[in-house]
């Protein structure tokens, strides 16, 4: 994970990033538990998440030993 903290914004025009990276296998009650915290998160902050990225990355990781 990078960026997982953030800090205080002072001005309406601050912005901060926060990205996840999963990496290795997520069984269904991984799944769920992710989802519902994502569900949580949105109804806490509202309207001021203004954008959401959910990509697949695909494949290994290639720093990653097979």
């Amino acid at each position: 994970m990078s960026g997982g903290g953030i800090g205080n914004q002072k001005n309406e025009d601050d912005r901060q990033v926060v990205v996840f990276t999963f990496s290795g296998r997520l069984d269904e009650g991984d799944v769920k538990a992710w989802n519902d915290a994502i569900g949580a998160l949105l109804i806490q902050f509202g309207d001021r998440v203004t954008g959401v990225t959910i990509k697949d990355a695909g494949g290994r990781n290639p720093k990653r030993k097979p």
